[in-house]
């Protein structure tokens, strides 16, 4: 190795504490450049409030589709044990 432990960790110690006094000064630097953007370029001008509302559409929807409402009665029939066939022979002997 050509550098020592030592001084591989004084290195990077001293790397630590220059990115770490770069990163305190660096919020303060950066309101100070943004104070003189602002101070040098022009403000937007602000849209007026508009005076009426715009106006509404109403499109009537259509809702009733006759497959799908064909299918909702199929699934959502009434529920209950199956007849059997036999039952339906045996009223119609007697």
């Amino acid at each position: 190795m050509p550098f020592s432990p030592l001084a591989m960790t004084l290195g990077h110690l001293g790397a630590v504490l220059v990115t770490g006094l770069l990163m305190a000064r660096a919020e303060r630097a950066l309101f100070v450049v943004a104070r003189l953007l602002r101070s040098i370029l022009p403000r937007r001008p602000r849209s007026l409030p508009a005076v009426t509302e715009p106006p509404t559409v109403c499109v009537p929807a259509i809702t009733v589709r006759p497959l799908a409402h064909l299918l909702y009665q199929r699934i959502h029939a009434r529920r209950g044990p199956p007849e059997s066939p036999a039952q339906d022979q045996v009223e119609f002997a007697a």
